[in-house]
C-alpha cells in the first residue's frame, strides 16, 4: 500500500504548515495556534494524539522547525512580530526558556537535521533570498557560511540521505524545486527536479532507503509525492484526497511494524490538521484507462470484485468507472467462451495492466 487515508487530529487546528519530528520514541508535533501566534506542542505515540499543550512564552509569526539533536528534541521559529530565530530544547518533560540565536534573522521558516554530529539549520536572509547555513555543537551556534549560488523565496527543506545532507527549495522567484547535497565541507550546485513545481515550501524525510519529497502544486492545493534513489528523482504524483492550504510537514517515525512516513497537513479550505502515513513506495496511478484482457472462463462476480480491488489500489482515482451486466445475464455468467476457469486465481484468469503498474500481487 501506499498513503492511509488521512484523518483529523482531534480538537488540533493551525493557520499555517506544522513542524514535525520524531524524538523518545514518539512523533511530535508543533503548531501555531488556528488564529494566534502561540506555539502547541504535542505527539503521537503510534495509537493516537495527545491532547495539545501551549509552549509557555513561545510565539512565532511563521511555521516553526523541529529536529532530534543530543538527546533532546530542538525547536527553532520566527519571533511573534520579527525575524529574529529563537531556540528552545525539549527534554521530555518541559520546553526550556527560547533564547534568540545571535544575529540570525529570516524572512521565512527554517530547516534543521542532523548529520555529521551536529545539528544543521539553514534560513533565507531577514530581507533577502539568499541561503545560510549555521550548525549547532550542543553549546553554540555558528554560522558556516552563505550558500554559493542558492536563492530561496520560502523555507527550505533537509534530511539526510545515504551519507549526505540533502537541501530542496523552492527558486528566487519561481515555484521550480531545487536540489543539492552537503558532504560535510561545501554544497553541490543547486540543480532542478524535473518536472516539479510547488506554490509553497516542500517537506523531506528519509523511509524505505528512499529520500522522500511531497509538496503541493505549482497553482493547486493537491498534494504531490515523489522519491530520490540517490541518483535520479521519480516522477512526482498525486498522494489520493489529499489537499493542503498551507505546506505538508514530514517525517520518519518508527513503529513496530517498521519505520513510517507520517505527514501532517492543515485542510485543503480549513484550519483542520490531518494525518496520514505511508510506507514511501509510490503507487503509480495510471494516465490511461485500465486495459483488461484474457477474461475468458471467469464469473462476473468474480471479475467485478477483482476490478474493485484494482481501483481501491490506486489505479484510478480520477475517472469514474461502470460496469454492468446484459439484460438477463446474472452473478454466475462466465465471460468470454470458457475456456479457462478462474480457480487457479486472479492471475489465470485475467490480467490487468496499468500504466506502469500491475495487479499481480492484489489478490
Amino acid at each position: 500500500m501506499s498513503w492511509t487515508p488521512n484523518v483529523p487530529i482531534p480538537d488540533q487546528q493551525a493557520k499555517t504548515t506544522p513542524a514535525l519530528a520524531e524524538f523518545g520514541g514518539l512523533l511530535h508535533l508543533v503548531h501555531l495556534g488556528e488564529s494566534s501566534n502561540d506555539l502547541w506542542h504535542s505527539w503521537y505515540d503510534g495509537a493516537g494524539w495527545r491532547p495539545n499543550e501551549r509552549i509557555p512564552d513561545q510565539q512565532s509569526k511563521a511555521p516553526p522547525a523541529l529536529a532530534s539533536y543530543g538527546g533532546r528534541l530542538h525547536l527553532v521559529h520566527l519571533g511573534d512580530s520579527s525575524n529574529q530565530l529563537w531556540h528552545s530544547l525539549w527534554d521530555g518533560q518541559r520546553w526550556t526558556a527560547n533564547t534568540q540565536i545571535p544575529g540570525e534573522k529570516a524572512h521565512s521558516a527554517v530547516a534543521m537535521a542532523e548529520f555529521g554530529g551536529l545539528l544543521h539549520l539553514v534560513h533565507n536572509g531577514d530581507s533577502s533570498n539568499r541561503l545560510y547555513h549555521l550548525v549547532w555543537d550542543g553549546q553554540r551556534w555558528r554560522q558556516l557560511m552563505q550558500i554559493p549560488g542558492q536563492l530561496a523565496k520560502g523555507a527550505p527543506a533537509l534530511a539526510v540521505h545515504q551519507g549526505r545532507l540533502h537541501l530542496v527549495h523552492q527558486g528566487d522567484s519561481s515555484n521550480a524545486l531545487w536540489h543539492s547535497t552537503f558532504d560535510g565541507s561545501a554544497w553541490t550546485t543547486n540543480v532542478e527536479i524535473p518536472g516539479q513545481q510547488s506554490k509553497a515550501a516542500p517537506a523531506l524525510a528519509e523511509v524505505g532507503g528512499l529520500l522522500q519529497l511531497v509538496h503541493l502544486g505549482d497553482s493547486s492545493n493537491r498534494i504531490w509525492h515523489s522519491t530520490f534513489d540517490g541518483g535520479t528523482w521519480a516522477p512526482n504524483i498525486p498522494v489520493p484526497h489529499q489537499f493542503a492550504e498551507e505546506a505538508p510537514a514530514l517525517a520518519a517515525y518508527a513503529e513496530p511494524g517498521g519505520t513510517r512516513l507520517h505527514m501532517v497537513h492543515t485542510g485543503d479550505s480549513a484550519d483542520t490538521l490531518w494525518h496520514s502515513s505511508s510506507d514511501g513506495i509510490l503507487v503509480n496511478r495510471p494516465t490511461r484507462r485500465v486495459v483488461v484482457i484474457d477474461i475468458d472462463g471467469c464469473r462476473w462476480d468474480t471479475f467485478y470484485r477483482h476490478l474493485r480491488r484494482v481501483r481501491m489500489a490506486g489505479a484510478s482515482t480520477e475517472v469514474a468507472y461502470r460496469f454492468e451486466l446484459a439484460p438477463g445475464a446474472s452473478d454466475d455468467t462466465v465471460l468470454g467462451d470458457g475456456a479457462s476457469t478462474c480457480s487457479a486465481g486472479w492471475a489465470s484468469c485475467a490480467s490487468v495492466r496499468t500504466a506502469g503498474w500491475s495487479t499481480s500481487g492484489c489478490r
